[in-house]
């Protein structure tokens, strides 16, 4: 007896181990690992596909290398929250690919995931999204708009490349590092604003974007590979004295000093905003506060006006006023 009980269990765990066929209409073969569903191919006919988030009462987590590649016949993928990994050339080559939807689970999505997918305009990439293969969009040339992830550290090798059609880009302020060739040959690129903590621009990283005009180089930047923008001339926008300052005229580029923001001016009690709090102030506010002047709640004056900070201009405000204009009381 205890002979036949264990011939059974090693064929279940056999089975459970081997890649399963789907019950289904047969469009996917998947493999099941402790539980876990990853889709290895897709064969179905259906223009739209919306991955079920499980499969024989096991979640799928992860979509496999080329699952979809050279696939010509999909359009739209929706993809499960369950999904947390879009692996190596999944996408790859899926030349009728146009839309894709990422659930709000994924993590991490594999070099060359959607590469050469020449039909796909726009992808929103969800926040969950901490790190990229390189070159996941290589040659998508339809491709104009990307919403960024907040979370990732860098921009991948090649991450944007030959996408010639990409005409700007938004990149997250977690980024420090924008890899080799992430938009090189994006010719409709114009402008770009480096964010404050990037610190490394790497080689041929805007190779060949030639429509760039200019690009705002922040001063955390420190490293700039000489090849960053072969095949382009941008104006360089930074601070006096900035390393993006000294890179701009080593390579020859117009530079453009970004002046430092001003200063905050306003003195606390200057309602009528002459810089000087006197007498005067003190007569307009009592014409606020007897309904004279009208003023709008979200304004600047409101706030210099409300000096107990209760919301309201009233005479208590008025006294207050007082009081500093004597030299009695100092906010």
């Amino acid at each position: 007896m205890k002979r036949i009980i264990a011939v059974v269990l090693s064929v279940c765990l056999l089975a459970f181990s081997l890649p399963l066929q789907s019950r289904g209409a047969g469009e996917y073969t998947y493999t099941n690992e402790n539980g876990n569903i990853t889709i290895t191919k897709y064969s179905g006919a259906s223009a739209v596909c919306e991955i079920p988030d499980t499969i024989d009462g096991c979640p799928v987590t992860a979509i496999g290398d080329g699952a979809f590649r050279f696939n010509t016949t999909v359009t739209e993928v929706i993809l499960p929250d369950s999904v947390k990994e879009i692996r190596t050339r999944a996408f790859d080559y899926c030349s009728k690919l146009s839309k894709v939807a990422l659930g709000e689970g994924v993590s991490f999505i594999g070099e060359f995931a959607f590469s050469q997918c020449i039909s796909l305009e726009e992808i929103h990439i969800p926040d969950s999204v901490t790190s990229f293969g390189n070159c996941v969009f290589f040659g998508c040339t339809a491709l104009r708009s990307v919403t960024l992830p907040k979370n990732i550290e860098k921009i991948a090798v090649s991450t944007f490349s030959n996408c010639k059609n990409l005409e700007s880009i938004d990149i997250p302020e977690s980024v420090k590092v924008i890899g080799a060739g992430a938009f090189g040959n994006c010719v409709m690129l114009t402008e770009v604003t480096v964010p404050h903590g990037v610190t490394t621009i790497e080689r041929n990283a805007f190779n060949g974007c030639t429509g760039l005009l200019w690009v705002s180089i922040p001063e955390s930047v420190t490293a700039i590979d000489a090849s960053a923008f072969t095949g382009t001339a941008p104006e360089i926008h930074g601070r006096d004295g900035s390393y993006a300052e000294s890179f701009a005229l080593e390579m020859g580029f117009a530079f453009t000093a970004i002046e430092e923001p001003p200063e905050e001016t306003t003195k606390v009690g200057d309602v009528n905003g002459d810089g000087i709090v006197n007498a005067k102030d003190a007569n307009v506010m009592k014409q606020i506060i007897a309904g004279m002047l009208q003023i709008e709640k979200e304004s600047e004056v409101f706030s210099v006006c409300d000096l107990n900070r209760d919301e309201t201009i009233s005479a208590k405000d008025a006294n207050i006023l007082v009081r500093i204009i004597a030299g009695a009381e100092i906010l």
